[in-house]
């Protein structure tokens, strides 16, 4: 009898050991990895550190956005180059004007790294594709 209780404990133990290990790998594949293809285009955070981990990823298409801003449409309507002083101007109320609107994108749904399409790749999640969030946030 006491051989049969001490071999039924040493089966419990060993299924609770297993079934722990098993839960334990699992949960440890699932987390979610964000690979940076090209940190040129990451958009926040500025800059990334190896070893940075990030678990709510956000990328947008920036030409989009840019077609939707008056400045930027202004370059391009009038063809200016980085020669003409007013392209330097324009870009640079383009830009602020983009910024701005993916800080707010951002800022509201706490993503932790936001990229261009493309320059990161997701394992175990799904990034928020967010550009027409950022054009509806751009200001008038």
């Amino acid at each position: 009898m006491r051989q049969r209780l001490h071999i039924l404990l040493l089966a419990v133990s060993l299924i609770f050991a297993v079934g722990a290990t098993a839960t334990f790998a699992l949960s440890v594949g699932d987390e979610p990895e964000v690979k940076i293809v090209n940190a040129s285009q990451v958009y926040y955070p500025a800059t990334v550190k190896k070893g940075d981990k990030f678990s709510k990823p956000a990328v947008l298409v920036s030409m989009t956005v840019f077609d939707s801003i008056d400045e930027w449409k202004e370059i391009k309507r009038r063809k200016l180059t980085k020669g003409d002083a007013e392209y330097h101007l324009l870009l640079k109320a383009a830009n602020d004007k983009f910024n701005c609107a993916l800080k707010k994108v951002r800022q509201a749904s706490s993503y932790d790294i936001v990229a261009e399409t493309g320059a990161i790749d997701c394992r175990n999640c799904d990034a928020a594709e967010i550009t027409q969030a950022v054009i509806d946030q751009l200001p008038s």
